[in-house]
């Protein structure tokens, strides 16, 4: 029988060092959480310390002498962990409340009423877990993209990968869904544990809600660790943990486990001990490791037959699992490097015909040494663009070699049109044929490179720019602007 609506568990180990400006961090924290009192919920506070060393618990317990008004439980625990893994888990056995909420001990709450109206929402919309917005204070950053596209009773994968963020705060997890999964922080490898946790939830729910009303939580930067733990996060533990996360997928009997699993695995891709993986390391050791951990990927992805997990990535996700699950070490970490170099938003690369195989990893491999052949150490002028004529000009400010050329191509890249320059570093193009290339309107970006038997690479420069169009007599509302990539881009319309 649940007492409260919502557990708030938050690991501790020696607080007193944490201080913001002067003050405790953790009183602040406190505050915030003070600040979601309300008589439309109730919720209990589960500290739960893991052998501090200063006077932590005394602190704790006068805090909670003086705010009787919030129900508290102190748990202290009789071994030191290293980890908020285990005191997560423990706080867990302990909750009394219908929802979970994890909190760090340096970390706040969102705004007055907040959690309530996070916890309003997850019963109305029957979740399991409901994300809410999460913002970082101090340094760093954390990932936006997961907030941008507003409400979702039910998170729609094609439009947002809810473990974007792979956090466990700024959440509430239905605690009748942890206990029947048996979903728990790890107790031996204690890194990477958020992704342990989550990997559970996500494997066996698609009551999954995302609420963007307001931010929830704040994930404060301080100068001491969370919890008792000075380890560097050792990248070992780190991958493994990783890995052995995506096996709660495989052996999960919900019928979302295929979309779910495939968000898993993209996210694991995308995360920084991955794409270590398969850095440049001279260093033998280091070159050891990451074959280890290559071949384990491998292994963990052959046995839960990753072909049906593959419809649910995006196209780029797809093509690069496949890459990296070349059994040859060194060939996936050589795919790896090409797919990151040839995969910015800024190039355009074509082969050409005559150099394309049959073969989609060799591909990959001659698109890549266009850039070291044709880019590599090659600087390009700005371009300057006018368009008060029936005639684009186009002039470079410095023309470096006489094989450069202009590209343009709409965004999605599938057609594209080159220009190559006069001695003098110009170019005079019809709009007629701006119009072909766009097919009638779109945005057309502009790059500058070199072309050869091979192929084309060329990448985007900035660009200045007329505001007149008046020469585009077609589509009269046109414009130049820089965009996000640092190029020049005209929109058609």
């Amino acid at each position: 029988m649940n007492s409260y609506d919502v557990s708030i568990i938050i690991p501790t180990y020696n607080v007193l060092r944490k201080t913001i400006d002067g003050e405790l961090a953790i009183a602040i924290g406190l505050n915030t959480v003070l600040n979601q009192v309300s008589d439309r919920f109730t919720f209990e506070i589960i500290f739960v310390d893991d052998v501090s060393t200063d006077d932590t618990v005394s602190w704790l317990s006068s805090w909670a002498e003086s705010n009787q008004n919030v129900a508290v439980t102190i748990i202290e625990r009789s071994t030191n962990s290293g980890s908020p893994s285990i005191p997560r888990n423990d706080g867990i056995d302990a909750a009394r409340g219908k929802w979970i909420a994890f909190m760090d001990n340096d970390d706040q709450m969102g705004g007055p009423g907040s959690l309530c109206e996070l916890y309003s929402f997850a019963e109305n919309w029957d979740s399991d877990v409901i994300i809410g917005e999460v913002r970082k204070k101090g340094k760093g950053n954390i990932a936006r993209s997961l907030f941008e596209k507003g409400n979702f009773e039910r998170v729609d994968f094609n439009i947002i990968n809810p473990l974007a963020n792979i956090g466990v705060w700024s959440r509430l997890f239905r605690r009748e869904f942890i206990d029947r999964i048996h979903a728990r922080f790890p107790d031996e490898n204690v890194t990477h544990e958020d992704w342990y946790f989550n990997a559970q939830i996500f494997a066996n729910t698609d009551k999954i809600s995302l609420i963007t009303n307001q931010v929830y939580y704040y994930w404060v930067d301080t100068d001491v660790a969370h919890l008792s733990s000075d380890l560097s996060w050792a990248y070992q533990l780190q991958c493994e943990q990783n890995i052995n996360s995506i096996d709660f997928f495989r052996t999960s009997e919900h019928p979302s486990k295929y979309r779910n699993g495939a968000a898993f695995i993209s996210r694991v891709m995308a995360s920084g001990v991955f794409k270590h993986t398969y850095s440049v390391d001279n260093d033998r050791s280091a070159f050891m490791v990451h074959a280890q951990m290559h071949a384990k990927f491998v292994r963990q992805m052959e046995s839960m037959n990753y072909i049906e997990y593959l419809p649910y990535m995006a196209r780029d996700d797809q093509r690069l699992l496949k890459i990296v699950l070349d059994t040859d070490f060194t060939r996936a970490r050589e795919l790896f490097q090409a797919h990151r170099a040839t995969n910015r938003p800024d190039l355009f690369l074509r082969l050409s015909p005559p150099c394309i195989t049959k073969d989609s990893s060799t591909n990959l491999l001659r698109t890549n040494d266009l850039i070291d052949t044709l880019l590599t150490g090659h600087a390009f002028g700005e371009i300057i663009v006018d368009l008060s004529t029936e005639v684009l000009s186009v002039t470079v400010d410095s023309l470096n070699s006489k094989d450069e050329v202009l590209i343009i191509s709409p965004r999605n890249l599938n057609r594209f049109a080159v220009y190559p320059f006069t001695p003098a570093g110009e170019i005079k193009i019809p709009t007629s044929s701006i119009l072909d290339v766009s097919k009638g309107g779109g945005t057309l970006d502009f790059y500058i490179g070199r072309q050869s038997s091979f192929g084309i690479a060329a990448k985007m420069v900035h660009g200045r720019y007329s505001g007149n169009t008046q020469g585009f007599k077609e589509m009269p509302n046109s414009k130049f602007y820089p965009n996000w990539k640092g190029g020049l881009s005209l929109n058609i319309k």
